[in-house]
């Protein structure tokens, strides 16, 4: 974390100055020339990511993610994300579903920080999704109201492969991850974030039949200023469902 800035600096050079050749600013390539440009980009994007994953792991551990909260308004939130994720699915045969209550109260959170936890739900939900899959699958968002301090509840669903109950208890672990692609950082960052905000977070799933991601947002009046103390004791799931609660402070029924 303390060395960010100075792997963060020398590696937008090499994203943007092979953006600028790939171009053609600096003249015609081949595509041999292409294709290795291309490469290089898309290692330095992968990179940047990694370092930003760890960054916000590093913030959350230590208690010290800043959150700027304020009244977010979860229907323009989600349908931004929503926009984001079409480009997502446009190699798959996917159909993108979203279900948002007209009565969801507005959450006392930080924006930028759910927008992140609901497109890694969704990054995650679409990688779930096999490539050249014959049938159409889906990819759903849907809302409720959920007691009655007004706590808003968002799910995130998918009809991909699912997860064995062998790895399930451990999905939140950091650096934990059962794809090539995965750095195992996702759900480890989104469970900091959503108990940051006081929330809980919870994943369904059965190997060959999906996985719903479920997380909460307190309404403003049910808002706790303070952060929930530093890292919670190793996680375990069940069967079906593995999540942490920072009301709590245990795993959820």
């Amino acid at each position: 974390a303390n060395m960010s800035h100075e792997l963060r600096t020398p590696l937008n050079s090499i994203i943007g100055f092979s953006r600028v050749i790939l171009k053609g600013i600096d003249g015609p390539l081949t595509d041999l020339q292409s294709q290795d440009l291309a490469s290089i980009n898309s290692a330095g994007q992968h990179l940047l990511g990694l370092i930003n994953d760890i960054l916000d792991m590093a913030r959350i551990e230590a208690g010290k993610m800043e959150l700027v909260l304020d009244e977010v308004d979860l229907h323009d939130t989600i349908n931004g994300v929503m926009s984001t994720t079409v480009a997502l699915v446009k190699d798959k045969s996917v159909r993108l579903i979203q279900d948002v209550a007209p009565d969801l109260p507005r959450v006392r959170a930080d924006s930028m920080r759910v927008r992140q936890v609901l497109l890694n739900l969704l990054v995650n939900a679409a990688q779930a999704i096999p490539e050249g899959h014959a049938n159409e699958n889906e990819i759903g968002v849907t809302t409720k109201t959920a007691d009655v301090y007004g706590s808003a509840v968002v799910e995130v669903s998918d009809t991909g492969c699912g997860i064995p109950a062998e790895n399930l208890a451990r999905i939140f672990d950091p650096f934990f991850t059962t794809k090539f692609t995965g750095r195992g950082l996702g759900l480890a960052a989104v469970l900091g974030i959503v108990r940051g905000h006081n929330g809980a977070l919870k994943v369904f799933s059965e190997e060959g039949w999906g996985r719903p991601s479920r997380f909460s947002c307190p309404a403003p009046r049910a808002w706790r200023r303070k952060w929930p103390p530093p890292r919670p004791a190793r996680r375990t799931g069940e069967a079906r469902g593995a999540c942490w609660s920072s009301t709590t402070k245990r795993p959820c029924a």
